[in-house]
């Protein structure tokens, strides 16, 4: 079968969008190698450093707190990531002009930690909020974690934000 010019074009289109999603999604979970391998393409990861995100990926912490940033970062080296590794945006000013369009295949991200955040804000389209646009798009944004109590009640807690945090890659070792 030969295609024209235009069909051969959509056909790469379809292709490139598809192995772009499956590439970010094996990356995040860190299966790129074994991905890479599937495809027949090993010899990509010996020109590109594809670790480069362990040395500067943060986990973002997004929400409304019931707990400060002394404690948030106390927490975090408990669990043995650097305090320097967290970035925390709380203040519902903040919030409400937070534009999550932003972290969209944003690499500096490995892991967004969120509690509760006003549902209408900048750059989430048609969604109802930040997490329902991200939980629908989940190759295109860092790891989503809800920070929720034992009840389910999306709440930025002591015991919450630990238990998210031993959720992101960062503490189960996949980019740390």
């Amino acid at each position: 079968m030969v295609l024209s010019t235009i069909e051969l074009d959509r056909v790469m289109t379809y292709v490139y969008a598809k192995l772009s999603s499956e590439l970010t999604i094996a990356n995040r979970s860190n299966e790129l190698e074994e991905y890479l391998s599937k495809i027949g393409c090993t010899d990509c990861i010996e020109k590109h450093n594809t670790s480069y995100l362990a040395h500067n990926a943060k986990i973002l912490v997004i929400g409304d707190m019931n707990i400060n940033c002394k404690s948030i970062k106390k927490i975090a080296k408990k669990c043995g990531i650097k305090a320097d590794r967290i970035e925390v945006i709380s203040e519902y000013e903040k919030l409400t002009n937070l534009n999550f369009e932003k972290y969209r295949n944003n690499t500096n991200y490995s892991d967004i930690i969120i509690g509760p955040t006003p549902h209408k804000v900048k750059g989430i389209g048609g969604y109802s909020s930040a997490i329902s646009m991200m939980e629908h798009n989940p190759e295109e944004y860092p790891k989503l974690i809800r920070a929720e109590t034992a009840a389910g009640e999306l709440k930025l807690t002591a015991t919450s934000f630990e238990a998210a945090l031993r959720q992101t890659q960062q503490y189960l070792g996949k980019i740390n």
